[in-house]
């Protein structure tokens, strides 16, 4: 069975909610530029964007 990208696209999408139960809150979608506004986050000297979405206990953030 083949499918379109779209299609492909939809059912990753079904499979990763799915897998946390269909809370949309823990799907991070990695490539949205809204990341920087909800995580800490700064831009690299190479110009890249690092975001911290987790910090372990004890741990410093890398990113500030």
């Amino acid at each position: 069975m083949a499918f379109s990208r779209k299609g492909v696209l939809v059912m990753a999408t079904e499979a990763m909610t799915k897998s946390v139960g269909y809370e949309a809150r823990r799907v991070i979608p990695i490539h949205e530029e809204r990341l920087k506004d909800r995580f800490p986050s700064r831009i690299t000297v190479d110009g890249l964007r690092i975001s911290q979405v987790c910090l372990a206990d004890g741990e410093k953030s890398r990113v500030r």
